[in-house]
């Protein structure tokens, strides 16, 4: 699996297979989520965490767990515009981006 997008001041973020990087004007970083093994381990216990804090939220709806709207429709408003970019083949200025209202219509009919 690879994910690439270009971010806010000139970055490119990209993972495969567990590895991830940053590319820069600054230079590259990167690093490894300990190999795919590793990385499937630790999104399990990623997906248990989540789970457990819906079902304590739900028997306790006192004890919301801590979000962060704002920070959540950004980082859709980035899923959305890697969809977009990959479909048209070009880069996407996320800071004017707004996603097609036929977006998930266009990928069923090009990725069925």
């Amino acid at each position: 699996m690879r994910v690439a997008g270009y971010a806010d001041r000139g970055r490119v973020l990209y993972e495969e297979f567990g590895k991830w990087e940053i590319v820069s004007p600054s230079g590259v970083q990167g690093g490894d989520y300990g190999g795919m093994q590793n990385w499937e381990k630790e999104n399990v216990r990623s997906q248990s965490g989540f789970h457990k804090a819906m079902l304590n939220w739900l028997e306790n709806p006192q004890q919301v767990p801590g979000t962060n709207l704002e920070i959540s429709l950004y980082e859709w408003k980035v899923v959305l515009a890697m969809y977009t970019s990959a479909l048209e083949r070009r880069p996407v200025d996320l800071a004017g981006f707004e996603p097609d209202d036929e977006l998930f219509h266009m990928l069923e009919k090009h990725f069925a």
